[in-house]
C-alpha cells in the first residue's frame, strides 16, 4: 500500500512538471459569455428596408436579360462614417451563383427604430456565395471607399479570390471606378521572407476577407481542402501597390511576401460551420452555426511580425481558443419568435462605439422574415 502511495506521488510529480515545461502562451485560459436572447432581441441597432427580393417592387430582377433569383444576405460591413451599409448575398441566375452586391443608406443614429434604404444593388457576375465583404476607407472627404469582396467562383460555388473595388456613391448609385483581383494565395505562405506554397501545396477553394484599419492590416482567410490559413498584410503597402494597377488587372499576392504581418494556420470552425470573421486588436474572432445548431464567436489570438520577419503560427485546434462567445438559438424580431430550427446567424461587423470600445453587430436569417423589409442587425459588447 505504501508502495502504491509513493508511485502515485511520483506520477503527480511527473505530471505537474510535464505541465509547466510547456511555454505559458501556447494554450490560452479559456473564458466564455453568453449573450441572452432577451438582452440581443432588445438591442436592434438597423432593419434593412427596400432590399432586392422577389416581390414585384424589387429594386433587381433580371441580370442579363435572364430572371434573378435573390435570398437573404450573407454578410455586410459599414462605411468608416457609418454613412453606409453593403452587404453582400448569393443571387442565381439557373444554376450559375453570382454575388448580390447593395449599397443601403443609414437614416439615422443606431437604434431600435433604426432603418436603412437600399438605394442600389448590383450583380457581380460568377463572383460565387457572396460571403465575404470588408470594407476600407479611400477618401474621408467624399463618398468613396474600396469594397473588399470575394470573387472567381470555384465548382463548389465560393470565391477563390479576392477582388478590392473601389467604389463611389454618386446620385445614391454606386459607381465602381476601380477593380483589381487578388489572385494566388496558394503562394501566400513566407519562408525566410520570401512567398512559398504551403505544406498542402493546394489553391484555397475558399477565401474570405477582415479588415482592421485601427492597427493597419487587411486579413484574408484562405481555406484549402484540408487547412485554414487567415494571413494578415499591411494594408497601406498592399493598397499601395494595387493603386498602381490599371483597372481589371490581376495582382499576385505572393509579391507582398515581405509585407506579411502575420500567417495563422487555424482550423477552427464553430459548429462545424463557418459563417463570417472580423479581426480587431491581434484576435481573429470566428462566427459559426446553422440551423438548430445554435451558434459561437471563438476568439483566437495572434502575433504580429515586423514585415518579412513573418512566419506560420500553429494556432490549429481549439485549445487555441481564448474565448467563446455563445449566441442566443433562437431569434426574436418584433413580436415574432424564431425557434432554432428556423434560425441560422450569418453576417457580423464590428463597429467602435462612443467610448472606443468594440460592439459586435451580427444578423441572422430567420425562416419566414421578410427579404424585403424585414432583415434586422443586433449588438452587443465584447
Amino acid at each position: 500500500m505504501k508502495q502504491k502511495k509513493l508511485f502515485g506521488k511520483i506520477a503527480l510529480l511527473l505530471a505537474l512538471a510535464m505541465l509547466f515545461a510547456f511555454p505559458a502562451d501556447v494554450i490560452y485560459a479559456k473564458s466564455s459569455k453568453t449573450i441572452s436572447l432577451s438582452k440581443l432581441s432588445k438591442s436592434r441597432v438597423l432593419t434593412l428596408k427596400n432590399m432586392p427580393s422577389a416581390s414585384i417592387y424589387s429594386i433587381l430582377k433580371t441580370y442579363k436579360g435572364k430572371k434573378l433569383k435573390t435570398h437573404t444576405i450573407q454578410n455586410f460591413s459599414y462605411t468608416p462614417d457609418l454613412k453606409y451599409i453593403f452587404t453582400v448575398g448569393e443571387c442565381n441566375t439557373g444554376s450559375k451563383k453570382h454575388t448580390l452586391l447593395t449599397v443601403s443608406k443609414i437614416n439615422k443614429e443606431f437604434g431600435d427604430k433604426n432603418t436603412s434604404t437600399c438605394i442600389d444593388a448590383r450583380v457581380l457576375g460568377n463572383y460565387g456565395h457572396g460571403d465575404a465583404i470588408a470594407i476600407t476607407e479611400r477618401d474621408s472627404s467624399k463618398e468613396i471607399y474600396d469594397i473588399w469582396v470575394a470573387s472567381d467562383a470555384g465548382s463548389n460555388g465560393f470565391g477563390r479570390c479576392i477582388d478590392r473595388m473601389t467604389i463611389a456613391i454618386e446620385n445614391e448609385k454606386m459607381v465602381i471606378k476601380k477593380k483589381v483581383r487578388i489572385k494566388n494565395f496558394k503562394k501566400a505562405n513566407v519562408i525566410n521572407g520570401k512567398a512559398a506554397l504551403f505544406e498542402e501545396k493546394e489553391a484555397p477553394k475558399r477565401m474570405n476577407v477582415a479588415a482592421d484599419e485601427k492597427n493597419n492590416q487587411i486579413v484574408f482567410r484562405s481555406e484549402t481542402s484540408t487547412e485554414i490559413n487567415y494571413l494578415a498584410y499591411d494594408l497601406k503597402k498592399l493598397n499601395k501597390a494595387l493603386d498602381k494597377k490599371k483597372d481589371g488587372a490581376k495582382y499576385d499576392i505572393a509579391k507582398q511576401a515581405k509585407n506579411q504581418k502575420a500567417n495563422v494556420r487555424c482550423n477552427v470552425v464553430p459548429k462545424s460551420v463557418f459563417q463570417s470573421f472580423r479581426v480587431a486588436d491581434n484576435t481573429i474572432y470566428i462566427c459559426g452555426g446553422y440551423f438548430n445548431d445554435g451558434a459561437e464567436i471563438n476568439t483566437i489570438k495572434y502575433k504580429v511580425y515586423n514585415n518579412g520577419k513573418s512566419v506560420q503560427q500553429d494556432k490549429k485546434f481549439s485549445d487555441n481558443v481564448s474565448k467563446v462567445i455563445n449566441l442566443p438559438s433562437t431569434i426574436k424580431i418584433g413580436k415574432r419568435s424564431f425557434n432554432k430550427k428556423n434560425v441560422e446567424v450569418e453576417g457580423m461587423d464590428f463597429v467602435r462605439n462612443e467610448k472606443g470600445k468594440i460592439d459586435v453587430h451580427i444578423n441572422y436569417y430567420a425562416r419566414g422574415v421578410d427579404v424585403r423589409n424585414g432583415i434586422t442587425i443586433f449588438r452587443f459588447g465584447l
